[in-house]
């Protein structure tokens, strides 16, 4: 795609112009053979394709959307502060189970809530905005907002800077890709599950489609019980991983969690 437009034309606005000749929805570009956000510009001299929803990383890219999106809900509808973090655990039935720290226990008012609440912002199609932030002042920033697992992360980042999303005032860092709007991330659905919730996501095969919520009791159970053992290792975390190998402790760790496989 050669010669549209003028200088600094953003990507968002030649994708909506060139949507009509792919089947699905696009949420990347590709500039010269470089993956690029479609909030970003693009000189007309340049090579633009586009990544659909039904790629891997446009999956992945939409997967993440979606999950911004729950927890900037989340944190719009809890006025009162009982939920003091919100922790995506792992995959589960194609979708991410999340639990509460904070003595918070989620119920069928709550998930009806949450997916108001993220309707509501996707009917709004606001703007998901990437701002590029030194490392000190986003490690501030998530200091001040509790979560002390991204400020450990970020000790280890040999860049100087992060990118932090904004949406609508909810901050948050991810490692990835982001759609360009709340406009786009509008397929998902919500489930309790054992002691939090299920944000179920739709896969690249059927990108339009919320696949059938069904969990695998015994893989659960498993997935749990290694949480528990990161935890109580305190390993629950990169972050903390990287704290532990950095002090050399690595190897009594390594000799810990053997003894507990034996155990088991």
């Amino acid at each position: 795609m050669k010669g549209m437009g003028n200088m600094g034309i953003t990507l968002v606005k030649l994708a909506m112009e060139k949507q009509s000749e792919y089947k699905d929805r696009i949420i990347l570009a590709n500039v010269d053979g470089k993956l690029k956000e479609l909030n970003e510009e693009v000189s007309p001299e340049k090579k633009v394709d586009f990544v659909t929803v039904a790629t891997s990383v446009g999956n992945e890219t939409y997967r993440r959307s979606v999950l911004f999106l729950m927890l900037a809900a989340i944190e719009k509808i809890d006025k009162d502060n009982v939920i003091d973090r919100v922790v995506v655990q792992y995959s589960l039935s194609k979708g991410l189970y999340c639990t509460f720290e904070g003595g918070f226990k989620p119920d069928d008012e709550f998930v009806v809530q949450v997916k108001k609440e993220m309707n509501r912002l996707s009917e709004k199609d606001l703007p998901i905005i990437k701002n590029s932030m030194k490392i000190s002042d986003a490690m501030n920033l998530f200091e001040e907002r509790g979560m002390k697992d991204k400020t450990s992360l970020f000790k280890y980042r040999r860049s100087s800077f992060v990118n932090v999303y904004d949406l609508d005032g909810y901050k948050d860092y991810f490692y990835g890709y982001m759609a360009p709007s709340t406009g786009m991330p509008n397929v998902f659905d919500i489930f309790l599950f054992d002691e939090g919730i299920v944000l179920q996501l739709p896969v690249k095969n059927e990108p339009d489609v919320v696949p059938e919520f069904k969990p695998q009791a015994k893989l659960f159970n498993v997935l749990k019980e290694s949480t528990s053992w990161a935890e109580m290792l305190g390993m629950s975390t990169v972050g903390e991983l990287n704290d532990h190998i950095t002090n050399g402790d690595i190897t009594s760790l390594m000799l810990t969690q053997e003894a507990l496989q034996e155990q088991k």
